[in-house]
């Protein structure tokens, strides 16, 4: 009697374990082949007060003022661009 009681309580532990690994197998590919929507969350639209431009050519000032004006200042910057 010990012993079947020993059997199914092995048996339901290897269960659980096997459904875990299963489920973080599953997870860890959800997360590799849609980390867009996996890893990011959406807020909406966001107003920003500053832009800051960490590097690059000295082009990016140009296109970070475009930014803060807004779509028709990136249009605008576009256009001189050629």
């Amino acid at each position: 009697m010990e012993q079947i009681k020993k059997r199914i309580w092995r048996r339901s532990l290897f269960k659980i374990f096997a459904g875990l690994l299963v489920f973080l197998v599953a997870a860890g590919l959800m997360a590799f082949f849609f980390p867009q929507q996996v890893l990011t969350v959406d807020s909406g639209p966001v107003k920003a007060d500053i832009l800051m431009v960490l590097g690059g050519n000295h082009d990016r000032a140009g296109l970070r003022s475009s930014l803060f004006q807004g779509c028709k200042g990136i249009q605008n910057h576009r256009q001189r661009q050629g």
